[in-house]
C-alpha cells in the first residue's frame, strides 16, 4: 500500500502511525506532491507500479482524490469522511 497527499496536508503523513487504524506496517512509501491532478497519479502508479491501470485511489474526495484517478486511467473509490 502506498500513501498519498498533496502538500498542503503533510500532517497527513503520520496518520500512517497514529490514526484510528493502524495500517503502517503496510505502507511502504509516502508521497506528498504539488497537487493531485491525472498526470501525478499517473508518474506515481508508473514509479510504483504498472500504471494507473492496475492502481486504486481510496479517499474522502470525489474531486481530488477519486476523479483524478479515474481519469488517469485507473480506479476510484470514495468513502465518506466520517464513515465508521
Amino acid at each position: 500500500m502506498q500513501s498519498y497527499t498533496d502538500h498542503q496536508r503533510r500532517s497527513n503523513r503520520p496518520r500512517t502511525q497514529t490514526g484510528p487504524i493502524r495500517f503502517e506496517a503496510f505502507v511502504y512509501s509516502v508521497e506528498i506532491a504539488s497537487s493531485k491532478v491525472p498526470n501525478v497519479y499517473a508518474q506515481i502508479f508508473e514509479r510504483h507500479g504498472t500504471g494507473p491501470a492496475t492502481g486504486m485511489m481510496i479517499g474522502n474526495s470525489m474531486k481530488s482524490d477519486v476523479n483524478p484517478m479515474i481519469e488517469a486511467g485507473g480506479w476510484g473509490i470514495y468513502v465518506p469522511h466520517g464513515l465508521h
